[in-house]
């Protein structure tokens, strides 16, 4: 489950076997549903996802209800509405599946 993320991180830093183990201790894993939302405005941000499979949308809405995406990640991406969880504030983004997906989700 966390093999992709590990993968990633090691990619930019060597890892002990000890740091793999205490650096899962920081994530959880979730599985989300087609259009099945990961963040929705107006909540705070808790997590930064890692995508391990599947593809998430990031957008705000206008006043008039039209979205404006802002990014798409894609398996190997982070996404969050990272204002929001850096400074604990109601999320301006919507976060949802584009399709099934599996996320690795950093706590703070």
């Amino acid at each position: 489950m966390f093999k992709i993320l590990l993968t990633h991180i090691q990619n930019k830093v060597d890892l002990t076997k000890e740091e793999k183990v205490e650096l899962q201790s920081f994530f959880v894993f979730k599985k989300l549903r087609k259009k099945q939302y990961l963040l929705q405005e107006g909540e705070t941000c808790k997590y930064i996802s890692f995508v391990r499979k599947g593809l998430l949308k990031s957008y705000f809405l206008d006043e008039k209800g039209g979205e404006h995406i802002n990014l798409f990640a894609f398996e190997g991406w982070w996404i969050s509405d990272f204002n929001s969880f850096i400074n604990q504030e109601k999320a301006v983004l919507n976060i949802d599946a584009i399709e099934e997906t599996e996320t690795v989700d950093a706590q703070p």
